[in-house]
């Protein structure tokens, strides 16, 4: 499973409940290449400031358009300066990264999704 380093486009970045924002990011190489389920490692900056980079979860990836989105809850400095960016500017991102989620067979009659609080995201890209 190819992983990539890129810059990528911002597309979207608005608040969409207190404290939890959605970002749209245009990655086609990383769009194409990931699944429900897996993660992507965001460098906020390229100053040492902050210095690691934050794993967030795709919420939903569109390989037509080559975008995916995250759902982000700012609590600390890194998520605060994410909340920051406008469209049209860009981050480091490394992914995808994980296993990912995968449906069970057609011959499965339910199947369950336990998720809570921001815990969430990853799972609307597999009901889509």
């Amino acid at each position: 499973m190819p992983i990539f380093q890129e810059k990528a486009r911002i597309l979207k970045n608005q608040q969409v409940a207190e404290g939890i924002w959605e970002m749209r990011l245009q990655s086609p190489q990383i769009a194409s290449a990931a699944y429900p389920g897996q993660f992507a490692m965001f460098r906020v900056r390229d100053e040492l400031s902050p210095l690691l980079r934050r794993p967030f979860s795709f919420s939903r990836l569109n390989t037509a358009n080559g975008t995916f989105d995250i759902l982000y809850k700012v609590v600390g400095q890194g998520t605060r300066i994410m909340s920051s960016f406008a469209p049209s500017n860009y981050l480091d991102i490394l992914g995808p990264l994980g296993r990912g989620f995968r449906l069970p067979p057609k011959h499965a009659r339910e199947i369950w999704f336990l998720a809570g609080g921001i815990g969430i995201a990853p799972f609307f890209g597999l009901l889509d």
